[in-house]
This record gives structure tokens, sequence and C-alpha cells, in this order.
């Protein structure tokens, strides 16, 4: 399925990683630049995550599409009559 997309895949894959992670440094600067405390800073947390988790879920579905559209499809086999 990944042939001739690979880098692409890789790209795609690196690049949800890093806006997955967006959420752990929102929590973090929560708790450096405010005097609330980890439970504050984890309901800020799960509220980053509960927009960027639909958002990634989003992409990664449609890039399956995407990849599924490209994909070759498979001749029928031949039926043979005795």
């Amino acid at each position: 399925m990944l042939r001739g997309h690979r880098w692409r895949s890789l790209a795609l894959t690196a690049t949800v990683c890093l806006i997955l992670t967006i959420s752990g440094v929102v929590g973090a600067l929560v708790l450096l630049v405010s005097s609330l405390g980890f439970a504050a800073a984890a309901l800020v947390t799960a509220a980053v995550n509960a927009f960027l988790v639909p958002y990634v879920a989003l992409v990664v579905t449609l890039y399956f599409d995407a990849l599924q559209d490209e994909r070759p499809e498979e001749p029928e086999p031949a039926l043979v009559t005795v």
C-alpha cells in the first residue's frame, strides 16, 4: 500500500507526532506560567487533546483514503468452465 509513498507517509507521521506534542507543551507552560497545580495542567492538557485528537484522526483517515484510491485495482480472476 505504501509503495512509492514511504517518504510522504514518514513525513505525515512525524508531523502528526509533532502536533500531538502540543498538548504536553501547553500543559508544561501552564505549570511554568501560572500558580495552578498539576490538576489544572492536566485539565488544560485534556482540553487541548480534545481538539487535537479528532483532527489527527481525520488527517490519518483521509490519508488512508487517498492511498486506497491510488492503489491499482486487482484484475478479476478468469472463470474456467469445463
